[in-house]
């Protein structure tokens, strides 16, 4: 499977690193996209401030980037379909530039010659959202533009679904207290978010989360009975869920932590949802790779039927994991078409 990269900002550089330190014969990543320069692309691939250095750093030249294991073609294009990937035999895009989210902007690399999509972000009209432990069941060969959602769609969503098959949701607030990224200001400056133009630094920042619309989508049944918040910290990476629900059946934290510890062990959860072992803090959860680790040491029930969980989740490198989680299930799914 031939894979590229569009965009290599936080989400994009990090693809690199994880699939590039794989070195899965299957997944071979051999070009990428991004308007920035060689020389600062191989630096920021190399020397990362949050997840550290690179054992097998990246070279550079004016076309390529390239260690000791992998020689990716580099590519300067500001539209989609101006770029080469008929050229290169691209399988798979992943798309993660933030600039074509939507499906009619993400065909644009399906007629430069791609023959799939992965949107790193949400995307309402995408031929498939999937989140991996939760509907990448329903992934099939004839979708082309697909997308993983969010880091916090990913967090929450195997989360809610436990909880919903066991307990029955009526309804139910999410609230994600996330570290600050970089579509936020340093010092205050123009956004079109008012909370956002504020330093990132300064200020606790409430904002908005698509995290309910996408949920949607993947747990069609709690339509209309989930909403969400979140509130930006000043913290560089690891991020929280603080889910608050009303249940059909009876509730104690017991049952809530069995529920979820027991769900933990399953197959499908694998790699996805882990256990907190201790009370611990957010920069203990840096660089993991589950989509969410719950905190059984929060859980709360007041009266019999509300409810609320705690889970941390890496909002980078836990989600790149996922990203490449669905591109391995898209090369099995074409591979038995085959």
């Amino acid at each position: 499977m031939r894979i590229a990269v569009n965009g290599l900002g936080r989400i994009g550089r990090l693809v690199v690193r994880a699939i590039t330190s794989l070195q899965d014969s299957k997944l071979e990543l051999v070009a990428a996209n991004s308007l920035a320069e060689s020389d600062i692309i191989a630096h920021l691939l190399n020397y990362d401030s949050t997840h550290g250095k690179l054992t097998n750093r990246f070279q550079y030249n004016n076309n390529y980037l390239f260690n000791s294991t992998s020689k990716i073609s580099l590519f300067r294009q500001s539209k989609p379909e101006t770029i080469p990937w008929g050229k290169e035999n691209i399988d798979i895009v992943i798309e993660c530039s933030g600039k074509f989210n939507s499906k009619n902007a993400a065909i644009a690399h399906l007629t430069a010659g791609a023959k799939k999509v992965i949107i790193s972000a949400p995307c309402e009209n995408a031929d498939s959202t999937i989140i991996v432990g939760v509907n990448d069941h329903l992934l099939n060969s004839n979708h082309n533009i697909i997308s993983v959602g969010s880091c916090t769609t990913n967090a929450v969503a195997p989360i809610v679904k436990i909880l919903n098959d066991k307990f029955g949701i009526q309804c139910g607030h999410i609230t994600t207290v996330h570290a600050y990224t970089s579509d936020q200001n340093i010092l205050d400056n123009s956004h079109k978010d008012f909370r956002r133009a504020r330093s990132c630094f300064a200020s606790i920042i409430p904002t908005k989360t698509g995290v309910s619309t996408s949920l949607k989508e993947v747990i069609p049944e709690l339509a209309n009975c989930l909403d969400g918040s979140s509130v930006r910290v000043p913290t560089s990476n690891v991020s929280l869920i603080d889910f608050t629900f009303y249940s059909h059946k009876t509730l104690t934290v017991q049952s809530i932590n069995n529920e979820i510890k027991e769900s933990a062990k399953l197959a499908n959860m694998k790699d996805i949802l882990d256990i907190a072992p201790a009370p611990l803090v957010s920069v203990d959860f840096n660089h993991s790779k589950f989509s969410a680790i719950f905190d059984p040491y929060e859980t709360k029930v007041v009266g019999k039927n509300l409810g609320r969980i705690v889970a941390w989740y890496d909002n980078e490198w836990g989600f790149v994991h996922r990203i490449i989680d669905i591109v391995k299930i898209v090369e099995l799914c074409c591979r038995d078409e085959r």
